[in-house]
């Protein structure tokens, strides 16, 4: 019993300093570079050979001068152009690239060059989409990157939802780093937040998930907010989430396939909880989400 209340003394104690902590960089905002394009490209495929891409898995790449601005790699050569980057969860304060190991293998296994990222924890909007840019135009410049499909669960999902859905728009979310030259061709979210406003208010930011949001925006709600920018003219997506959700409403993702169905596809998993719907929830592979995203990634590619 000590150790659970030592445990929890921490967890109090680290979120609480989240709430003390200023940003990470001045909140002064530059329209990011749109990427102009037609009707995104829904395809995976690319180049046959890649002469940039590393042979071998690499750990902890650095791709910015914050020691949390990290990545795992893991090439494969059955796509050896299109790259997939995972993206972890954590309510926008916590989480780690370790969690999403088994994930980012996966990916590795269906043929795709994969990022497992590590961002900015705490900070602020727009550091962490930022970072998720950062580490796109990384992989671009060194590892011959020429298009992206993202994954993200939880707070990775609004992330990866939000830098996608905001590509093709003047000034994107109004973060501070231009986006790659390549296209997110296609994105997946699992228990994403999509609309923060359906997010539950509890009275407290502590404890309240739509407070933690609000606090992460500083001001800034409506630019990061995914929904705000879809529209039937962006790239493919694949929308998973779970009715048992007490955390994120699957309404989110069910809104969000609502306004623009003829490019997203979703789907609710019965007695399924915030973190079952994962590809790896914990050590055993989701069965109905791999065939999901086989079937998805499968389309992609007709």
């Amino acid at each position: 019993m000590k150790k659970i209340g030592i445990l929890a003394i921490i967890l109090v104690a680290v979120i609480g300093l989240y709430f003390l902590l200023p940003p990470r960089s001045e909140k002064v905002f530059i329209p990011a570079k749109p990427v102009t394009i037609n009707q995104p490209p829904a395809t995976v495929e690319g180049c046959k050979t890649n002469p940039k891409l590393p042979k071998d898995d690499l750990s902890n790449v650095s791709y910015g001068k914050d020691p949390s601005q990290r990545f795992d790699f893991y090439p494969a050569t059955a796509y050896p152009c299109t790259f997939l980057v995972v993206v972890h969860g954590g309510g926008w304060t916590s989480g780690d690239k370790a969690k999403f190991t088994n994930t980012a293998k996966h990916f590795q296994d269906l043929g795709y060059p994969v990022a497992n990222i590590n961002y900015g924890l705490p900070s602020f909007f727009p550091d962490q989409p930022d970072d998720l840019l950062s580490v796109m135009g990384f992989l671009e410049s060194n590892y011959g990157a020429e298009k992206f499909i993202l994954y993200g669960h939880s707070a990775g999902g609004h992330l990866v939802g939000l830098t996608a859905l905001s590509q093709n728009k003047i000034g994107g979310y109004g973060g501070r780093v231009a986006y790659p030259s390549v296209p997110i061709v296609a994105w997946i979210g699992s228990s994403g937040v999509y609309d923060y406003q359906l997010l539950a208010d509890g009275g407290s930011r502590v404890r309240s998930p739509r407070g933690i949001f609000l606090h992460y925006a500083g001001g800034e709600a409506a630019a990061a907010n995914p929904i705000a920018y879809a529209d039937s003219q962006d790239m493919p997506c694949l929308l998973i989430a779970g009715d048992n959700d007490n955390l994120v409403p699957f309404q989110t993702a069910t809104n969000l396939a609502a306004k623009i169905p003829s490019v997203c596809s979703y789907q609710l998993q019965t007695n399924k909880g915030h973190n079952d719907v994962q590809v790896y929830p914990g050590r055993v592979l989701n069965p109905v989400t791999d065939q999901l995203i086989k079937n998805f990634l499968a389309g992609l590619s007709k």
